[in-house]
C-alpha cells in the first residue's frame, strides 16, 4: 500500500509539474503575439511581363504602406528554390549555404602561435575536394 501512495504521488508530481511547465511555455509563446491590420486589396504579380497568379491563400497584403508577398510564390516565379531551416529558422533561395561546423576546420601546419598571432595567414581545410 505504501509502494502504491508514493508511486501515485511521483506521478500526480509529474503531471502537475508537466502541467504547469506547458502552461507557461504557451503563455510566454503567446505573449509574443501582436495582433495587426493589414489590407487585402487584389494585387496583380508579373514576372518578365507574364501574370503568375498565387496559389490559394497566399494573397500578399499592405501593412503600413509596405507590400508583403508569399516569398515562395516570388521566389518560385523566379525560378528560384526555397529551403525553410527551422532549425535556424532561416529562409534560403536558391543554392543553400554549406556550413562548416568549427569541430570540423584543420589548420594547415603545426605552428600553433602562428595561427592564434596572425590567423589571417592560415590556411583552413575540412579536407574535402
Amino acid at each position: 500500500m505504501k509502494k502504491l501512495f508514493i508511486i501515485t504521488s511521483y506521478l500526480g508530481f509529474f503531471i502537475v509539474g508537466g502541467l504547469t511547465f506547458t502552461y507557461f511555455s504557451t503563455t510566454e509563446a503567446a505573449s509574443d503575439l501582436k495582433k495587426i491590420s493589414v489590407s487585402q486589396d487584389p494585387i496583380n504579380y508579373y514576372v518578365d511581363k507574364v501574370e503568375k497568379v498565387p496559389p490559394e491563400g497566399q494573397a500578399g497584403f499592405n501593412y503600413q504602406g509596405t507590400i508583403y508577398v508569399p516569398m515562395r510564390f516570388i521566389a518560385e516565379s523566379l525560378g528560384e528554390e526555397v529551403t525553410w531551416d527551422g532549425k535556424t529558422k532561416s529562409v534560403y533561395i536558391g543554392d543553400v549555404p554549406k556550413f562548416i561546423a568549427l569541430k570540423d576546420v584543420k589548420p594547415i601546419g603545426s605552428d600553433e602561435d602562428h595561427f592564434f598571432h596572425n590567423p589571417s595567414s592560415v590556411i583552413i581545410s575540412t579536407g574535402e575536394k
